[in-house]
C-alpha cells in the first residue's frame, strides 16, 4: 500500500522572488530577470537538474502569481486572514 502523499504549502511567492509586499511592478520585473538569468538553463552552472528546473518553476509560479492584479489581490487577502488568525 502506499504512503499518504503530504502536500506542502506552496511557497511565499514574495519569498521566492526576494521582494516586500510593497514592490511595484517594476520592482517584481527586475528581481524576476535576475533570478532567471541566475537559475536558466543555458546560464546556471551544472549541478542537480531536478533541484534546479523546482526552483525555476517555483520562480515562474511566484512571478505569474504576483504580476496578476487579481491573483496577487487574492494572494494578499489570504495573507491577511492568516495574519489576522481566521
Amino acid at each position: 500500500m502506499a504512503e499518504p502523499v503530504t502536500q506542502q504549502p506552496d511557497p511565499d511567492p514574495y519569498n521566492v522572488l526576494g521582494v516586500t509586499a510593497q514592490a511595484s511592478d517594476e520592482d517584481l520585473d527586475h528581481a524576476f530577470r535576475a533570478l532567471i538569468h541566475q537559475h536558466h538553463t543555458e546560464s546556471r552552472a551544472p549541478g542537480p537538474e531536478r533541484h534546479a528546473d523546482e526552483r525555476l518553476q517555483e520562480i515562474l509560479t511566484a512571478y505569474a502569481t504576483l504580476r496578476d492584479p487579481v491573483r496577487r489581490a487574492a494572494y494578499d487577502r489570504i495573507l491577511t486572514e492568516d495574519h489576522h488568525g481566521r
